[in-house]
């Protein structure tokens, strides 16, 4: 006996309840939002006789609605489907969180048009739903209205849909979540390791970086680290700033946000910085997003610094990410003291303590370094030794102490007339060693004279009275001099000896196989050569 129209439709209703129940099972085994979304657009497509199904999601960020998921609709249409909450019927259904079924929408005030083409009679459902007890987005459905309106039953399955797809949402939100703190704190190990292996403060800054950037996801992070003395934090390190930025921000201790946080050692999350009590600006052009988090570089409960994040893609800093940089800083906090400690030992391992000069050892360690680099490229390196005249009858009238102080002045003037690439040592007693990189013969000796004029033309004052004080030097240049560094030195300290023998207060250097005195009128044949930086020896 054949079914009647009511039976078979109640089959038929029977039926695709049986497909929604399996498509929400689907949907609430999902771990993935995104899969989640898809899974559920799916499900009217192959449930319902629309023409066009949607997901659509509230953007935290800027509080529009989206299509993130769709079937029936173009690439353009999905790009002018935005509205803002209570905008449109999609926006009226989200913030009144209402189903809305219109069998006509050219007939509804509320309907906001896209300009896709498609005729304005057309029959719709917007579903919302709730994640985590908030409305969040909403499913929607739509077909010509002249193929008829969405039937009760229909609309009711979408309903059911939207229920599981809002929990599905929930937990596939909190697995992600789950994933994203367990794979940041496998990095934060990861990186928490690496930090303790890299003892160059340049290298461990940039690793800093590199690594809150990868933890966090955020596209903008600095590192600011505090001048005690002038009380100002200034960046070191920075990732996604211009670089014009980075060369001249200087942030006084309670200023601004930085300033807030080194002053007082607190973390500070900011999800909107446009509406934040204290802090309120309008957002800066360079940042995409209007949530930042700064924390403090802490050792031993003293800000040695500040940590800055922003443009984070996904969405506002969380707490979690709060409590995760926090727990980083406090590791790359001592790192970076551990990597200064070490640069401070190395410091005092390679310097003079009286001079402040490089020590005989490392002065040693340059020159061979030095020496076979400008084998390897064909360059010149001149050497010259430098010694005080008449130091001991200095020591013997003015006493050990005052003699301490002609050392540190003369180191002071070296430092000062030499170039910053030059390698400046002393090389024991009152005698100096200075290291030309990349400088010949005529070079050196226009230099070795620059520096004897300067000591020259110094004021030296030793208790209580006005003293002159004079040096001598010797040069000898690679490779016209010599092949190794034992003799580039023996050459430049005969060199020296010269000097002393003429009379003291003047510069020698080998020429020719022979050594010549640099006289002014030497100078003279010399200074159109112009022959310090790139000068070749002869």
């Amino acid at each position: 006996m054949p079914l009647r129209t009511e039976e078979r439709e109640e089959v038929f209703k029977a039926a695709k309840l049986s497909e929604i129940l399996r498509a929400t099972a689907k949907i609430s085994e999902s771990k993935s939002s995104s899969e989640v979304v898809d899974l559920a657009v799916e499900a009217v497509w192959g449930l319902l006789e629309v023409d066009r199904c949607s997901v659509v999601l509230l953007d935290e960020q800027n509080g529009e609605l989206r299509v993130v998921a769709q079937r029936g609709m173009s690439d353009w249409v999905v790009e002018q489907c935005r509205w803002k909450a209570g905008e449109g019927l999609v926006g009226w259904a989200v913030e009144h969180g209402q189903t809305v079924a219109v069998d006509n929408v050219a007939l509804d005030p509320r309907y906001k048009p896209i300009p896709d083409g498609a005729p304005l009679e057309r029959a719709i459902v917007c579903v919302p739903f709730k994640v985590g007890g908030k409305v969040k987005g909403a499913i929607c459905a739509d077909r010509m209205a002249g193929e008829g309106a969405l039937k009760t039953w229909e609309v009711e399955y979408l309903e059911l849909l939207a229920r599981h797809v809002g929990v599905a949402l929930e937990n596939a939100r909190i697995y992600e979540d789950l994933s994203q703190h367990v794979k940041q704190l496998s990095t934060l190990y990861e990186v928490g390791a690496a930090l303790g292996t890299v003892i160059n403060v340049d290298r461990l800054l940039n690793l800093i970086v590199d690594s809150v950037v990868k933890v966090t996801g955020a596209q903008i992070c600095s590192l600011m680290l505090l001048d005690k003395k002038r009380k100002v934090l200034r960046i070191r390190v920075a990732k996604g700033l211009p670089r014009q930025v980075i060369k001249r921000t200087e942030v006084r201790l309670g200023e601004g946000i930085s300033g807030w946080v080194a002053k007082t050692g607190e973390p500070l999350l900011i999800e909107d910085i446009e509406k934040h009590p204290i802090f309120r600006r309008k957002s800066m052009k360079r940042y995409t997003t209007k949530s930042l988090l700064s924390v403090p570089l802490k050792v031993r409960g003293e800000v040695i610094g500040v940590l800055n994040v922003n443009n984070k893609p996904t969405g506002p800093f969380t707490e979690t990410d709060k409590n995760l940089l926090m727990l980083f800083a406090s590791q790359a906090a001592v790192a970076i003291e551990r990597a200064n400690l070490y640069k401070n030992l190395e410091r005092l391992a390679t310097t003079d303590g009286l001079t402040g000069l490089y020590v005989h050892r490392y002065f040693q360690q340059e020159l061979a370094k030095e020496l076979r680099r400008a084998k390897r490229y064909n360059r010149p390196l001149s050497l010259v030794m430098m010694d005080i005249d008449d130091f001991k009858r200095l020591n013997d009238t003015y006493g050990h102490p005052e003699g301490d102080l002609v050392l540190k002045e003369i180191a002071r003037i070296l430092r000062r007339h030499a170039r910053q690439e030059d390698v400046v040592a002393r090389y024991g007693g009152e005698e100096f060693a200075i290291i030309l990189l990349e400088t010949g013969k005529e070079g050196a000796m226009i230099a070795a004279d620059r520096l004897r004029r300067a000591v020259e033309g110094h004021k030296f004052a030793l208790d209580g009275k006005k003293v002159d004080v004079t040096v001598s030097a010797g040069v000898a240049s690679f490779p016209e001099d010599a092949d190794t560094k034992r003799e580039l030195i023996d050459k430049a300290d005969e060199a020296l000896l010269e000097a002393k023998r003429r009379g003291k207060n003047r510069v020698c250097a080998w020429w020719k196989g022979g050594i010549m005195e640099v006289t002014p009128e030497v100078l003279e044949e010399l200074r159109p050569s112009k022959g310090r930086k790139g000068a070749k020896g002869k």
